[in-house]
């Protein structure tokens, strides 16, 4: 039942998807780019620290361990390597910067903490005992967030126009 919904919802919407110029498809590909590599990233490490932790037995055949980590390797580089995919989610959201400076920026659930309003030296108002709400444990990540990509495209900028030719 749940299987076929699934295929419903995607034969009803992915001619709506696959737009040339869709801010829905460069935002899928942001996700599960970013996604993936996270996932990867996290089960390769698991994996190692899972054979460390049986010491020398970890290397043994009987363990397996050694070969699940062999097995699961190439999923770090196969359908997108793991040092680019997040380069790509990076391009996305200094995408949405530009288009927020532009205030063309469509409302969205995961690109909605962007701002063009620098966070550096913004403090934090809640106090100890409201700290641990929702609220401020939620905008603690957005803010860093926001603050990493305005760095970042300021510091594209500057770099740039140094020197317009030369992009890196």
């Amino acid at each position: 039942m749940a299987f076929r919904r699934v295929m419903d919802l995607w034969g009803n919407n992915q001619r709506k998807l696959f737009v040339e110029g869709s801010f829905q498809l460069a935002e899928a590909h942001s996700l599960i780019s970013i996604f993936k590599s996270v996932a990867t990233k996290n089960t390769a490490t698991i994996a190692q620290e899972c054979r460390e932790a049986c010491g020398g037995h970890g290397f043994s055949w009987y363990s397996k361990i050694g070969q699940i980590r062999q097995d699961f390797e190439p999923n770090l580089t196969w359908e997108g390597d793991n040092n680019v995919l997040p380069q790509q989610t990076a391009k996305f959201l200094l995408d949405c910067l530009q288009r927020k400076f532009q205030d063309r920026l469509k409302k969205n659930i995961t690109v909605n903490w962007v701002s063009v309003s620098p966070v550096q030296g913004q403090v934090c108002e809640a106090t100890e005992t409201d700290f641990y709400t929702f609220k401020n444990l939620h905008s603690i990540p957005e803010k860093r967030g926001n603050y990493l990509l305005f760095t970042v495209a300021m510091d594209l900028q500057e770099k740039t126009a140094a020197d317009p030719k030369n992009m890196f």
